[in-house]
């Protein structure tokens, strides 16, 4: 099982870090996050509609449904059997303990003392190029491109890479 205390990395031990860490180390794994209103079924669909070998799953503090270990039994019981594997990421200790027993791997964070600064979502212009006026053309139109993209990237729906007779035996 992973190792389920805190890392630190030059001291920040807030759960942002951690999962950027997480993603760094671990780049073939989809992270899904999980909301307190969240069942087993809602969440094996969601695994499922990721299109990953590994998920981790981030799981808040004071998630019911997954304090019992019988949740992350039968989560782990019908993701295996698709090939599936999935890591619990949480700072609560009661959901730490249940997916230990339900034999889940798990990683411990400590909580961020305070909440994540969020800011309202700005309108984005029709042009993207018109929020550059202040950079010459050349960069303006480069930045503007790297911003078509973005948009085109996020709303794109997910795509799974076809299995051929030559990967199967790898």
């Amino acid at each position: 099982m992973a190792d389920e205390r805190p890392r630190s990395r030059g001291g920040d031990t807030d759960a942002r870090s951690m999962l950027h860490s997480l993603l760094a180390t671990s780049p073939a794994a989809v992270v899904v996050p999980i909301q307190a209103g969240d069942g087993v079924d809602s969440v094996v669909a969601r695994v499922y509609a990721a299109g990953a070998t590994h998920v981790q799953l981030i799981i808040p503090a004071g998630t019911a449904e997954f304090q019992s270990p019988n949740s992350f039994s039968a989560l782990r019981v019908l993701l295996e059997a698709a090939g599936i594997t999935i890591t619990a990421v949480s700072p609560d200790p009661l959901v730490i303990a249940a997916a230990r027993r339900g034999r889940v791997d798990v990683i411990g964070v400590e909580a961020t003392a305070r909440p994540p600064v969020t800011r309202p979502i700005e309108e984005a212009p029709a042009d993207n190029r018109s929020r550059y006026t202040d950079l010459d053309d050349a960069d303006a139109d480069l930045y503007a491109s790297f911003d078509d993209l973005s948009d085109a990237i996020q709303t794109a729906p997910p795509t799974r890479r076809p299995v051929s007779s030559a990967d199967a035996g790898r």
